[in-house]
């Protein structure tokens, strides 16, 4: 149940990711900056997970931990979407 919604996060992340590559140039570039980084530290979370996985992946936690952190950048990936739809 929870590694198919790491999969539906997936396919969410990368929809709102797509948007946001599409529209960064009509955002704030410190407001893409802030993005990015918070994007970027979220993705070493996730590869951290991951990697956590590969090594045990019938830990519940870490199974648990990653569809978390995957829902934390749909949220950011979903406030950054919202932003680019305000400034057009």
């Amino acid at each position: 149940m929870v590694l198919s919604l790491v999969q539906r996060a997936e396919a969410a992340v990368a929809e709102l990711e797509q948007v946001l590559l599409q529209a960064r140039d009509r955002l704030d570039p410190v407001t893409v900056s802030v993005l990015e980084r918070s994007l970027d530290t979220i993705d070493g979370a996730i590869a951290d997970a991951y990697e956590a996985l590969r090594t045990d992946p019938a830990d519940g936690y870490l199974t648990a931990h990653l569809a978390a952190i995957m829902k934390r950048k749909i949220r950011v990936l979903q406030r950054a979407a919202t932003l680019v739809r305000a400034a057009s």
